[in-house]
């Protein structure tokens, strides 16, 4: 299978782009793979050994997915549960089979978009380990606070920048910690990076430090958003970003662009050694 895309039921973004690559493409060609699939799939097998990761999921459909056959992996799953589990015995069945598909995508030969990291399926990144990887990158940031204490560093025109106090409870916090940011300007902007692809206009001088954060991120499908306008002006401010974002019909059609180069390239490397 050359194509592998891995999502949740309710991603109507990797459907399209598995709608389109199925256009594009013979028949089982490609394949979108819901989380729920895998965690219920009725045989696994997954052995590592010093040449590597060997891995064969054999889904409902008869359909087997077998890694050193798969040209690319498009990923965008995120946490999940087990139902069927209660009480402590859900929490260990979760960490579980989280760490057998941490596992199984670290294991993939092919290049996988958007891979996991240590700290799981890619994309679990607080809102602080965000900017702390946009100032790593260069990107311009509000003004943040991260303290212990508010009644000894108080808020001081900030506001909670990830929901962790209400700002009705800044005169009764006193000990309580919290991150706070300024408020963000009238305006918003969201760019999408596929690649070297930029989906979106975008001030030609934050484009280099973008690029650099999602090198940063690991993530070369991700959309940074941007606020200005307030104390900001016309300044564009770092203030989220999304490894799984919603694709229009430009930011699909640049993620199927993408997958198809990673084939390409991997062919030809494979034809030159």
């Amino acid at each position: 299978m050359k194509f592998l895309i891995l999502a949740h039921r309710w991603d109507t973004s990797a459907a399209a782009v598995a709608a389109a690559l199925r256009r594009r493409h013979p028949a089982g060609e490609s394949r979108l793979v819901t989380i729920e699939e895998l965690i219920y799939a009725p045989s696994w097998a997954h052995r590592l050994d010093s040449g590597g990761a060997v891995s064969e999921v054999r889904l409902h459909d008869g359909v087997v997915l077998r890694s050193e056959e798969t040209g690319v992996v498009l990923h965008r799953l995120g946490s999940f549960d087990l139902p069927q589990f209660g009480g402590l015995d859900r929490t260990y069945a979760v960490a579980e089979m989280s760490a057998l598909l941490l596992s199984w995508l670290e294991g993939f030969p092919c290049p996988v978009i958007n891979p996991v990291t240590p700290r799981g399926f890619c994309m679990g990144r607080s809102p602080v380990r965000w900017l702390a990887l946009a100032a790593e990158a260069g990107l311009p940031l509000p003004r943040l606070r991260l303290t212990s204490s508010l009644r000894r560093f108080p808020a001081d025109g900030l506001q909670p920048a990830d929901g962790s106090i209400p700002s009705a409870a800044f005169p009764l916090a006193g000990r309580s910690a919290a991150f706070l940011a300024e408020p963000p300007g009238a305006d918003t902007h969201t760019v999408l990076f596929v690649g070297d692809e930029v989906c979106g206009d975008l001030p030609p001088g934050l484009r280099p430090a973008c690029h650099v954060f999602a090198r940063l991120a690991g993530t070369p499908v991700l959309r940074v958003n941007f606020t200005s306008g307030g104390s900001y002006g016309t300044r564009w401010i770092f203030s989220s970003a999304d490894p799984t974002p919603v694709l229009d019909s430009s930011g699909l059609a640049a993620v199927v662009r993408l997958m198809e180069r990673v084939i390409e390239e991997e062919q030809s490397v494979a034809e030159v050694a």
